[in-house]
């Protein structure tokens, strides 16, 4: 009896169809949470009352959260995407970077404000 050669998957650029199709999935929900986040922060904040020093403090912390996430993505771009974007990528984590330093400058004065160390989940 003969035993069948070892089959070798060729390994190809692209991820499965599945993995591409879940990636597309999160990415939409991802783009329409934040979006919708947006909208009821700022609905919020432009009522009476809502733009307090702690909520304000909170949407901030909120704000860093995201930016951070993207600050990460924006890395892996840099580090393993096409090399002709490889430059702009990594001079946009650089200024994400600023942007997150600057997010927290805002938070530490607005905990300042109000006197507390931390955020704190409710008023």
């Amino acid at each position: 009896m003969v035993t069948p050669p070892f089959l070798l998957r060729s390994i190809s650029l692209r991820p499965p169809a599945w993995h591409r199709w879940v990636l597309n999935v999160l990415y939409n929900f991802d783009l329409y949470t934040i979006d919708d986040w947006v909208g009821l922060m700022g609905d919020h904040l432009q009522r009476p009352g809502g733009a307090t020093p702690m909520q304000t403090a909170r949407y901030t912390v909120d704000a860093l959260r995201h930016i951070t996430a993207l600050r990460s993505a924006i890395r892996i771009l840099s580090k393993y995407g096409d090399p002709a974007a490889q430059s702009p990528l990594a001079d946009a984590a650089i200024d994400l970077k600023h942007a997150l330093e600057k997010l927290c400058e805002a938070r530490d004065e607005l905990l300042k404000a109000i006197g507390a160390e931390r955020v704190k989940e409710s008023d």
